[in-house]
């Protein structure tokens, strides 16, 4: 059977954030039928690189395993689901003093509540005990400042984003959709944040509290 190789364009980033192929705006790369051309033509060097990557990861697995501290309950002991962002800038668990087994983290590009986050806060809350939600944004995001046309036309995805246009803005709405949800009527606390990631501070808080029934 080929085997496929990755893709070998050179990456550029975009924002500080997202990473982007650097002949992505015109999608020139293409195959016979239109279809884009994202694997072949790499070089034989190129293609050890990758696969030194893979090998470091399962060397350093090794070690780990070994040594690894050991959490028997799959239940966060906090009660606690962080949403963040995937930026490789941030660390989450070392940025909110947090331990293996406490918290559930969730991320992906912007940190924001998408239908996947939902699904996942859904088995949070009414089968792993989660009470409390914290969505934690961050500055110089690649989502920040761009619309869901330009993306678009970057990926060749056609969906939305989630762009941000104002932290506080995004944030609001995103623990509005989380109050509002009525799957979660078992969320009693969320909360908002903004993590500089230049100075490792969280610089914009908003706190909410589900009122007694």
């Amino acid at each position: 059977m080929r085997r496929l190789s990755p893709l070998p364009e050179r990456l550029l980033t975009h924002n500080d954030g997202f990473l982007i192929a650097a002949s992505a705006l015109k999608l020139a790369r293409r195959g016979p039928a239109g279809s884009p051309r994202f694997w072949g033509m790499v070089t034989e060097a190129d293609s050890q690189d990758h696969m030194s990557q893979i090998g470091s990861l399962l060397a350093a697995n090794d070690g780990y395993a070994s040594a690894r501290a050991r959490v028997a309950d799959a239940r966060p002991s906090r009660r606690l689901a962080v949403v963040t962002c995937m930026d490789a800038r941030i660390d989450v668990f070392a940025a909110l003093g947090l331990h293996l087994g406490e918290a559930h983290v969730l991320r992906n590009a912007g940190g924001r509540i998408t239908d996947d986050v939902l699904r996942s806060l859904a088995l949070s809350t009414h089968i792993l005990g989660v009470d409390t939600v914290v969505v934690m944004q961050h500055t110089k995001c690649g989502l920040a400042g761009v619309s869901d046309e330009e993306l678009q036309r970057v990926t060749g995805a056609n969906f939305g984003f989630y762009p941000i246009d104002d932290h506080a803005e995004a944030l609001r709405e995103d623990l509005d959709l989380i109050s509002s949800t009525p799957y979660l009527s078992l969320v009693h606390v969320v909360a908002g944040f903004v993590y500089d990631v230049e100075s490792g501070e969280i610089g914009h808080v908003i706190r909410r509290q589900r009122a007694a029934d």
